[in-house]
């Protein structure tokens, strides 16, 4: 037979004002967080590779193209 055990744990945070760099919105964050939102961040790192993400879309695209090409 197993026992259960329910613990509680707290944790106390340290947050401090920040400026997200991609909408300039104010927010409180905390450790190394530098957006203030999931989107945010999303829109950084496509910043970061938007040139790799868009060959790859070309190449799929050229490749779909070629493929209904084909069917005709």
């Amino acid at each position: 037979m197993k026992k259960e055990r329910t613990r509680t744990l707290t944790r106390t945070v340290t947050l401090s004002d920040r400026t997200c760099p991609i909408c300039r919105k104010r927010f409180e964050g905390w450790g190394k967080q530098q957006f203030c939102s999931k989107l945010c961040s999303n829109k950084a790192a496509y910043a970061r590779h938007a040139e790799a993400y868009r060959a790859h879309r070309r190449e799929k695209y050229h490749a779909e193209k070629k493929v209904a090409a084909g069917k005709k």
